[in-house]
């Protein structure tokens, strides 16, 4: 491709001082490599100091997928869809550097000044919101393009739609795990999202909402048993939107290491991420929205419960984030997890005006016994630890390596 010809060296106002003096387009040999250059003269008189930035910037409009589907980036909103951008863009970053820098200067100022937080947890706020944008972040703007497929288009168990005007949003776990908006470490990760985009956390939590009655009963092979299972059952939430060696937004739940359609935590967590999301928002019409998928997501893990306590059971298998931890009977993991998205639902229930269930209230009072009474058996009768500590780190071991 062409290198582009740029418009006038004054478009850069912040640098007024310097003009580019030779620009020189060339077409690369095929096949060979790509490469630039730029330099700066300038004088200084003796004990002078000055400082030149340079913006890089690159116009790569489209991501596009394994299943060959495309989608424009969030960016192309505002310079366009040609690829042909990216002195624009650098011409931008060369505008507004000061102002944004600013900007960041008085965001951070009061937690920096504040004697209360450490340094350590001061960095920690805001360096690690980095995954933000380098976690392969996926930002779209306007509709997929779906490609023709000789073997017939995608099973969309998604939303096709391009997410309105602020597009759809999603982050890859980690390059080990890479799956799009992993909903059970979503679950915390999340709350900054909420706080400093709330619109993108709307988007994502939306998502999920439009996945709840989802099916695709592709079977797959469950890599840690060698068990097969279909890909997502109606009434389970989805671990994830996609990966992007599949069609992300379009079909969710790329993941297979253990079978999401038993966990006991990811209805429970989306439940309670829901009703955060919305009262933060103050958005009444998400709770409406979400209310018939809330009852089928809660009917779900109801029926885990084998014995009748209220009390979801786990099956002996790595059954909730722990994908690798076996769990049997019921669990003070999943049980408060439970117990919260319960107590959730009967204000969601109220807020949109639905009748208090009496099920799911004496499932509550079930479970408040259960505790209560359990508590007090330990507690009169505790039992000793009979592990040694070589036992218990071999035990949490793949807990620790898999968070």
């Amino acid at each position: 491709m062409p290198l582009q010809t740029p418009p006038p060296a004054d478009a850069l106002r912040r640098l007024p001082a310097v003009r580019l003096t030779q620009v020189t387009p060339t077409d690369a040999p095929s096949g060979g490599p790509v490469g630039g250059a730029i330099a700066a003269t300038i004088s200084l008189a003796p004990g002078e100091s000055r400082t030149i930035p340079f913006v890089l910037a690159w116009d790569v409009p489209q991501a596009q997928f394994a299943t060959g589907t495309r989608w424009h980036r969030r960016y192309t909103a505002f310079f366009g869809t040609s690829g042909r951008n990216a002195w624009a863009i650098a011409a931008e970053g060369a505008r507004c550097r000061e102002e944004w820098a600013a900007a960041i200067d008085v965001w951070q100022a009061p937690i920096l000044a504040d004697p209360a937080r450490p340094d350590w947890y001061k960095g920690a706020l805001f360096n690690e919101l980095y995954y933000m944008v380098d976690g392969g972040t996926l930002w779209t703007d306007g509709p997929p393009i779906l490609p023709d497929r000789p073997d017939g288009p995608t099973p969309m168990t998604g939303p096709t739609d391009g997410g309105g005007p602020i597009g759809r949003f999603a982050q890859i776990e980690c390059f080990d795990y890479p799956f799009y908006n992993t909903l059970d470490v979503d679950f915390y990760a999340s709350f900054a999202r909420l706080q400093l985009w709330p619109e993108l956390e709307r988007a994502v939590i939306r998502e999920f909402v439009a996945s709840v009655g989802a099916d695709d009963p592709a079977i797959v092979e469950i890599q840690w048993s060698g068990k097969l299972a279909p890909r997502k059952c109606p009434g389970a939430l989805p671990h994830d939107v996609g990966g992007p060696l599949d069609d992300p937004l379009l079909r969710v739940n790329a993941y297979r290491y253990q079978d999401i359609n038993i966990w006991k935590d990811l209805n429970c967590k989306y439940v309670l991420q829901l009703w955060r999301d919305a009262t933060t928002l103050g958005d009444e019409a998400l709770l409406r929205d979400a209310w018939p998928g809330i009852v089928r997501a809660l009917e779900h893990v109801a029926a885990f419960d084998r014995d009748g306590d209220g009390l979801p059971e786990h099956d002996g298998d790595p059954d909730q984030t722990y994908d690798t931890w076996p769990m049997t009977g019921p669990s003070a993991y999943c049980g408060a997890l439970w117990l919260a998205a319960l107590r959730a639902a009967i204000e969601i229930g109220t807020r949109v005006g639905a009748a208090r269930d009496e099920t799911v209230g004496a499932a509550v009072a079930r479970f408040e016994s259960t505790v209560s009474s359990v508590v007090g058996a330990a507690a009169a009768s505790p039992v000793p630890n009979t592990f040694s500590p070589a036992e218990r780190m071999k035990s949490i071991r793949p807990m620790i390596s898999r968070s």
